[in-house]
């Protein structure tokens, strides 16, 4: 059984034949739209700002104000952190490689900030 996460709830919210071929059969593959790209060149741009402090393509300036905000937060930027556990026999949830075979959630974190010192995360 496929583990869950946000957009393959979302994609079985929105047609459960869909999600089936798309994430359980496997026999299609969804055609990337216009909307798609932009929205996947959009988001690395940002992760790429905030790792590596690689300057915005001007399309994307009207982020920057945002993104800003972000990259003076106090603590560690992690970008796009895989994030991944498992549902023990005795109930628990325990972290584990995102890729293990008995994963029950897994997602990615687009940012997560880490304040060590004050033993505190933002995500």
């Amino acid at each position: 059984m496929p583990a869950w996460s946000y957009s393959s709830i979302t994609l079985f919210e929105q047609c459960p034949k869909k999600y089936y071929h798309l994430r359980v059969s496997k026999d299609i593959k969804e055609p990337e739209s216009e909307a798609m790209n932009y929205g996947k060149d959009l988001h690395l741009a940002a992760e790429e700002y905030i790792r590596d402090g690689k300057p915005l393509p001007e399309k994307y300036a009207f982020i920057q104000e945002m993104l800003d905000k972000l990259k003076a937060v106090k603590g560690e930027k992690l970008c796009e952190n895989k994030l991944a556990v498992k549902l023990t026999a005795d109930g628990r949830l325990t972290p584990c490689d995102f890729f293990d075979k008995q994963v029950w959630y897994r997602g990615i974190a687009d940012l997560i900030i880490l304040d060590r010192e004050n033993q505190e995360a933002r995500i």
